[in-house]
């Protein structure tokens, strides 16, 4: 992309441009959200207050209180789990300072459901990694 630009943009002017383009929604996706959390949390605000959707494709790795904060704006909650193990978790995306952290992933993604929030899951299996039918079985 050697003639790709970039322009800083306001919450309001993200919305304003989806509503000018005819969007439906807003999509939060390909880089975590948390990364950019209160510009995140503004426009999906401004999103759903201007009557588009907003969907959230997230690793679900959140801490209660960020949860909180982003599930009255949210329409969508499409988790990517990255194990179902916490040892897998641990091991192999150095998560290790988190007691459970495929179990916090799992609670993250109840709690968007009980908020009425639609949810899916989305999982790569790795051959030697999480392929065995026990492992499926927990997904």
């Amino acid at each position: 992309m050697a003639n790709a630009s970039t322009e800083r943009m306001t919450p309001a002017e993200v919305v304003r441009l989806a509503r000018r383009e005819s969007c439906d929604g807003i999509a939060w996706t390909t880089t975590e959200p948390a990364l950019w959390w209160p510009f995140v949390i503004e426009t999906s605000r401004l999103a759903r207050q201007a009557g588009l959707f907003v969907v959230m494709v997230t690793n679900g790795f959140y801490e209660q209180g960020a949860l909180a904060e982003i599930l009255p704006w949210l329409d969508v909650w499409r988790v990517d789990l990255k194990a179902w193990s916490d040892e897998a978790y641990r091991e192999w995306l150095g998560s290790g300072r988190v007691e459970a952290p495929a179990a916090l992933v799992r609670q993250r993604t109840l709690e968007a459901a009980r908020a009425g929030v639609h949810v899916e899951a989305l999982t790569c299996v790795i051959p030697g990694l999480h392929d065995r039918s026990d492992d499926l079985a927990r997904l």
